[in-house]
Formats: C-alpha cells, structure tokens, sequence
C-alpha cells in the first residue's frame, strides 16, 4: 500500500508533501508507531534549509567515509530497503538527487519501457545495462500437464500416445518462450535506439550482454550508434547476431569514431572477423575487442590481421579465447605481432594450434615493444613449445603476466630452459605453470631461479605431480618479493606440511611431531613476505596438529592468509 505522509513546516504556512506515487493523502495520528529513522528526518527537514539537506545526503551517499558510522551509511537502494523508503515518505526532492548521483543504472523489461524518457533525468548517467528477463513460472504455467486422473495418477495406458503428447506440448513451451523472447527483444532494441538518439553527455557504457539481440536489432540501432560520440563501450556477450549483425557492427565502426571497446563473445559468428578485420583496417579507436567462443577459420583469423597491421591501430587488448585457432592462425597472429605494436594484451587460450604455433609467437615477442600480457593455456603446447616460450622471455623487457597453464610437458624431453630464464628476467611478474604435469624436479628447478628473481609476485603450480616441499624451503629463505603462491591439489607428507607451516608461519622454533619426536627449526632463516599462500589440502592430510597451528596462526598473524 502506498503512503503518504505531511509534515507541517514550521517555517512556512504551506504543508510539504511527499508523495509515493499516489495522489491520496493520509493523516497521521500521533498515536500510531513512527519510526524514530522517520522521525529524525522530519526534524532535520524543519532546521535545515534543503540545499544544505541535499549536499549532506549527496555526500553520504557517494562517500561512505563521510560518515563516522558506517552503520548510517545507505549502501543500497532498492524496493527493499527500508531506509529508502522511510526517506522517500520524507522527502521526495531527495528521490532527485539519487537520480542525479546515479552513474549504473541496471534496466529489467519491465521497467525499461517507462523509464526510456525518464532516462535524461539521471545527469551524470555513465552506464547502462539492460536485462531480458522472462517469468518463466507465470508465463507457461497453462502447459503443465493436465493428463493425469481424477486420482492424481497418470494414464500411461498407451505409452506412445502419452509421450507423443507430451513431446508436442514440450514443443509448442518451446515455441512460445522463444516467441516472448523474441518480443522482449524487439522491446529492447525501439527503446534502446531511442535512448542512444538522446545522447547523453556522460553515457558512455552500454551493457547488453545476454539480452537475446539479432542481427534484425542491431540493424535497428545502427543509424543511432553511428551518429553517437559518447558511448566507448558496447557489450553484446552472448548476443545471437551472427554474421549478418557483426556486419552491421563493421559498418558501424567504419562511421564511428567513439567506439573503444567491443564485446562480441559467443554471437554465433563463423565469419564475422572477416567484416572487422576490414573495418579495423581504417578504425583507429577500438582498443579492446573481445571475441572468444566464435569459429575462426584461417581465412577469418588471416583479415583479422591484415586490419591490426594500419599504422594507425589503437589495438591494445585482443581476447580470443575457444576460437578453434590452429598453426597456420597462429602464424598470421605472430606476423601481426612483429607489425602491429599497440598491443598490450593478447588471450590465445583455449585454442589448438600446438607447438608450432607456440614457437612461431615466441619468435615475435622480443621485437614487440609493449606487450605485457599474454595467454596461450591450453593450447595443446608440449615441451618444445615451452622451452622456446621461456627462451623468449629472458631478454624480453615488456611481458607481465604469462598464462601457459592446461599444457602437457613431454617428460622425455628435458625442460632447458627453466631455470635461466626465470633466474634473468626482469619484467615478469605472475607466471601460471598450473596443470602442466610439472615434477618436483621442476619446482626446484623454479626455487633455484626464484633465488635471484626479484621481481616475479605471483607463481600457480596447482595440479601438478609435486610432493616434495623442499623447493619451498629455498623459496621461503632466499625470497622476499614474491608475494603469492598457489600449490593446490598436491600430496605433501603430513610431517613435512607441518614443518613447512611451521617455518613460513615463524611461530615455534621447537615443535613436536605427531610421533611426539621434538625437532628444533631455524625460524631466523626465513625471509620471505608472502600474502597469500593456497594449498587446498585433500581431507586426510589435514591433520590435528595442522588444524591447531592454523587456528593459532590466525589468531596473531593479519598479513598472510592462506588457504588449506
């Protein structure tokens, strides 16, 4: 039920109404319960002028640290929360100012029709995402099957008939979710040219991921994306436009000049790099494109290239991840490398182009001035492919982050080129080595590197074949600039965990084993400054004795967390 209340101001003769989207007015009897949240807002509506009442809630709204108490602080504002509705009773102009402080403002179906004009109302407005949302229950509730007795039992008297009938009605809810969300859609896509054509000055995010958007709706919206100068961020994720759509999109990134970022992961294109790679051949905006999930054939992966290889590309982040890319896609991949050099980032994962295609990269990466991220996990890259990667890294001066992890080392082949080239370089800063079928030879192979690397913050071994923890031991006393590690699913001896634990965590120079022999460790030696430590211990080597240490450590150690 709607409320709306009156507060006589003492100030002036005319009452100031509040209203809840309902044009009744109540009377309030002092004998009813008001809240004291409802009360101490009247009074502070009385005293204080509201320019000075809408600068003090601006301010509590957008800085929590405004506040001293940060119980006070609103944190939400939705149809449940209380302290939001006991302020709009109070005041509405406040309403105003949340719209005005707005900068993400999520759409369901069901609001997004209503609040298409209203949209200018929110000033500062930075991002939009609209979501198209079904009520599956309500909406196909007259399908559920109505064939059972009077006895609530079934008729299965003639089983083919029964379930020929129940695989048309199945058929016909298909049919009709699909229509509705067809619907929904072509709902979305009138309303969302017509937002685009207002041109808000500070909107510049438009996130319609999963929202079921075609090709016929990107046509819709095309003229007015075009002629936009303030969106830089589109997210179509998960959008069936297919070819035809990520055409409209070339075009309209031939016409506009705004665009820096695109999100067209799994739209159901088989060619759709062929149209960008020609449109990013004269575009000198986009930096981010993301196109993971979609087929890409040679001849697709080999247009996408030719288009980042203009002097003028602004390409910074390219993310290809389950694009089915092989050797020769990789080999176009790798010439783009050596041409273009704006790219930062570039996300190969999940794809099969193996070692050749592995090699073929690695070749490029000491020319390339500014790439500093790179995946290739799971990529069917076995041991040549490895070495030659690590090779490439020793005298590299822009690579970061390198993910080479879900790839199969070929143990009879030796790995040459572990040790020296982590040990000499200078820039890497988290390697991910996890399921790679590492051996504990390999782990000392990396603490031995590790004892003159000084700049590597984060190592991921997980899911390897290690059970020896005395590559840690060096770790632990011979670095202190890596800051987390990860060593899950591994099967480390109970005894040597505990030891282990017992030298990182510094807490006991003399413990007592569970056989109840007593050994005295050196805790003096122990140097590092780890945050995060991530073992994920199977269940039967958590023992009593490691369960009661980690209580105790976290009960005195804040810095250091880690994960058994």
């Amino acid at each position: 039920m709607d409320t709306v209340m009156l507060i006589k101001s003492e100030d002036e003769d005319e009452d100031i109404k509040c209203l809840n989207n309902d044009l009744n007015i109540i009377e309030i009897n002092e004998e009813e319960f008001i809240s004291p949240f409802v009360k101490g807002q009247s009074i502070i509506h009385k005293i204080l002028p509201m320019h000075i009442m809408q600068i003090i809630f601006y301010y509590t709204l957008t800085y929590g640290e405004f506040n001293c108490n940060e119980e006070t602080v609103l944190k939400k504002w939705d149809s449940r929360n209380n302290d939001r509705y006991s302020l709009e009773i109070v005041c509405t102009t406040w309403c105003s100012i949340i719209k005005a402080s707005c900068r993400s403002l999520i759409l369901s179906l069901n609001n997004l029709e209503a609040n298409t004009f209203r949209i200018t109302h929110f000033t500062y407005l930075k991002k939009i995402e609209i979501i198209n949302n079904t009520n599956n229950d309500s909406d196909y509730s007259d399908f559920d099957d109505d064939s059972s007795d009077d006895d609530g039992t079934k008729d299965y008297s003639n089983d083919d008939i029964y379930f020929d009938y129940f695989d048309q009605k199945k058929n016909l809810t298909y049919r009709r979710k699909k229509r509705i969300l067809n619907d929904n859609s072509d709902k979305i896509a009138k309303c969302l040219g017509t937002i685009i054509k207002l041109s808000l000055p500070n909107l510049s995010t438009l996130n319609l991921s999963m929202s079921n958007l075609k090709e016929r709706h990107i046509q819709v919206i095309k003229s007015s994306l075009s002629a936009n100068r303030n969106i830089t961020k589109l997210y179509l994720d998960s959008c069936p436009i297919g070819d035809q759509g990520v055409v409209y999109l070339s075009e309209i990134l031939e016409e506009n000049r705004c665009i820096r970022q695109l999100d067209l992961q799994s739209c159901g294109s088989v060619n759709g790099l062929e149209y960008l790679g020609r449109a990013l051949s004269n575009n000198n905006t986009l930096e981010k494109l993301i196109w993971s999930y979609n087929q890409s054939n040679y001849t697709s992966v080999m247009c996408l290239s030719n288009g980042l290889r203009n002097d003028h590309s602004q390409m910074k982040s390219l993310i290809m991840k389950g694009c089915d890319i092989e050797g020769w896609g990789a080999l176009s991949l790798a010439d783009t490398l050596a041409i273009n050099k704006s790219l930062k980032e570039l996300d190969l994962g999940s794809n099969q182009f193996g070692d050749a295609g592995a090699i073929t990269l690695a070749s490029k990466l000491n020319s390339h001035p500014s790439l500093s991220i790179l995946d290739l996990s799971s990529n069917l890259i076995s041991t040549e492919g490895f070495d030659k990667i690590l090779f490439s890294i020793q005298s590299n001066k822009t690579l970061t982050n390198l993910n080479l992890s879900r790839n199969q080392l070929d143990l009879s082949i030796p790995l040459t080129n572990l040790t020296s080239s982590l040990a000499s370089n200078n820039t890497l800063t988290s390697l991910n080595l996890s399921e790679c079928d590492l051996q504990n030879y390999h782990f000392e192979q990396i603490s031995i590197a590790l004892q003159s690397n000084k700049k590597l913050k984060k190592l991921n071994l997980s899911k390897n074949n290690l059970s020896s923890t005395k590559p840690f031991y060096t770790i632990i006393q011979s670095n202190k600039t890596l800051k987390s590690i990860y060593l899950s699913k591994h099967k480390f001896k109970s005894n040597e965990l505990f030891i282990l634990l017992n030298y990182i965590f510094k807490l006991n120079d003399t413990i007592t084993l569970e056989d109840g022999n007593i050994i005295n460790i050196d805790i003096n030696s122990v140097i590092h400054q780890l945050e995060y430590i991530d073992l994920s211990l199977p269940r039967d080597q958590l023992t009593k004795n490691i369960y009661l240490l980690l209580k105790k450590f976290r009960q005195v150690n804040t810095t250091t967390k880690i994960k058994i």
